[in-house]
């Protein structure tokens, strides 16, 4: 009897593993979204975040960048965190990263500045946004 109890109370805790480990895979992607909307000649930007529909994400994100001059384009739609950095050379050269869908802040903007740098020999890029989705 005793076994058998041990056994069932190892089958309801490998059961609960389950049902929390499938209830973590389906909170990483819960349905919440974020945009990053930039337009490199004027540095306006618009970004959202914590949206459950990725076109109220984008236009909300595209509404703000346009209210500071418009020509905006879109950089990511993310879920997770994201991060967008940028370089500038003094002739105007122009280049950047981005980290999106990661777990943590730091991972995105990790990832941001990663992207950036390798694509300017190196040279420290800026942080222009980041947001993490709830």
């Amino acid at each position: 009897m005793t076994h058998k109890l041990i056994s069932m109370a190892l089958i309801s805790l490998a059961a609960m593993a389950g049902v929390l480990l499938f209830s973590a895979t389906v909170s990483a992607d819960d349905g919440t979204y974020g945009v990053f909307y930039y337009n490199k000649d004027t540095g306006a930007y618009g970004y959202s975040y914590n949206y459950e529909n990725k076109d109220d994400a984008e236009t909300r994100a595209y509404e703000e960048c346009s209210s500071f001059g418009g020509g905006c384009r879109h950089i990511v739609t993310f879920q997770g965190c994201g991060a967008f950095a940028e370089w500038r050379s003094e002739e105007d050269e122009y280049v950047f990263g981005y980290g999106y869908d990661y777990d943590t802040l730091k991972g995105a903007l990790d990832r941001a500045m990663e992207e950036c740098m390798e694509r300017n020999d190196g040279y420290k890029c800026g942080v222009i946004m980041y947001a993490c989705n709830e």
